[in-house]
């Protein structure tokens, strides 16, 4: 999906390609075009991919003994698992 994802994006920002030119991505991300005329181009893959952001680790409050629920911060809509001392994970 992440080949065919470079693909595309190549395809839309350079919609002058001339016509039965060849894309070849390999896993890493670098693009050999092949034009009709059997010249061909070389793009790296720090021209084509970009690293994903990453995101900060959750944080947890401070929990006591009389504390019912666990609170903090993190990525909406992410799931964090907490893993009580002596228990399984889940």
């Amino acid at each position: 999906a992440e080949i065919a994802a470079v693909e595309e994006a190549i395809r839309t920002a350079t919609p002058d390609l001339p016509e039965n030119t060849s894309m070849t991505v390999d896993p890493q991300g670098n693009v050999t075009l092949t034009y009709p005329d059997g010249s061909s181009d070389y793009l790296h893959s720090t021209e084509t991919v970009r690293q994903r952001p990453t995101s900060e680790p959750p944080t947890i409050k401070p929990v006591d003994n009389d504390d019912t629920s666990l609170t903090g911060t993190g990525i909406p809509g992410a799931t964090i698992t907490v893993t009580l001392p002596g228990q399984e994970a889940p």
